[in-house]
């Protein structure tokens, strides 16, 4: 080889070598940049996984309520004699209440084997139930007031029965 020849090889040698640095800085700067996105993105997963656990605990919380809110309504309109009989001691081995009457077990078996099983159903479950407890209240209010309405009627009458 003729000294011309290595020098035009060492010149393409070296601007090729020029080349392939820049190409590697450039491959650095996308592999920080990549680098810098996968820990943002992990970062922001991380959070948003335990916003969505904490999300969850609420929930099953939730359910639990709804649980323990259903086996009160179950126990029906004996619920007051229910804890005074669960603070006396009689209560069967596992852990309820002996229903009092054929009635109560009725109430009680229709009650447990209508309790929902998916979330959506006891959702639905507890908004009957509130339902239920409002249409109730009015009713013994509108009761307390026809009882305030009757013995003040009874005390006028008495009123003027004395006074006859």
């Amino acid at each position: 080889l003729t000294h011309e020849e290595v020098s035009k090889a060492r010149q393409m040698h070296c601007i090729e070598n020029e080349q392939l640095k820049e190409q590697v800085d450039v491959l650095k700067k996308e592999y920080y940049t990549l680098e810098v996105q996968y820990r943002e993105g992990r970062a922001a997963e991380r959070a948003e996984l335990a916003s969505f656990r904490e999300q969850l605990r609420g929930y099953v919380e939730v359910e639990r309520e709804l649980d323990a809110a259903i086996r009160a309504c179950a126990e029906g309109p004996g619920g007051a004699a229910g804890a005074a009989a669960r603070r006396s001691g009689a209560v069967g081995a596992d852990g309820f209440e002996a229903p009092q009457s054929h009635d109560e077990a009725l109430l009680i078996g229709t009650t447990l084997a209508s309790a929902p099983t998916s979330a959506q159903r006891r959702i639905q479950q507890s908004l009957l139930l509130a339902t239920e407890l409002q249409r109730r209240t009015r009713e013994a209010a509108a009761a307390k007031a026809a009882l305030g309405e009757a013995q003040a009627e009874a005390g006028r009458l008495r009123g003027e029965l004395e006074a006859l």
